[in-house]
């Protein structure tokens, strides 16, 4: 499944909204809000030192309207291992740093961050390595 995430800021009043489309089931959806509630205080909570050189990354969620897609691969079963994809996404785009582009990962994620399962796929010249965390 294939995550995209975005600031789709068209108007001046686009703060605080958060849209998702695609495949979104219900438990798609939840690990959708799940996502962005733990990537809000994971950002708050850890990155202070990111947050000192860019205050626009504390209030990015409430000052922007953030876009989530899922491609058409997804399924509904799909909705609580992309919990720390989700979260992954959504911290990305908020201090701006994009994720590399073969990296593989799953995993339900609580309100207070634990990761349920984190499966970690890596390709290396030809060769994949399986990773459970």
């Amino acid at each position: 499944m294939y995550v995209e995430s975005s600031k789709a800021n068209f108007t001046d009043k686009a703060t605080g909204q958060f849209t998702t489309t695609g495949n979104v089931g219900k438990v798609m959806g939840e690990s959708c809000t799940i996502g962005l509630t733990y990537a809000k205080s994971f950002i708050n909570n850890h990155l202070s030192h990111l947050i000192e050189k860019d205050q626009k990354i504390r209030t990015f969620f409430d000052e922007n309207h953030v876009h989530i897609h899922f491609s058409e691969g997804a399924i509904q079963k799909d909705g609580p291992s992309a919990g720390v994809t989700i979260t992954t996404a959504l911290i990305s785009l908020a201090i701006n740093k994009p994720i590399v582009q073969d990296l593989a990962m799953t995993g339900e994620i609580s309100l207070g961050g634990k990761v349920i399962l984190l499966f970690l796929c890596l390709e290396s010249k030809n060769k994949y390595f399986f990773f459970i965390f």
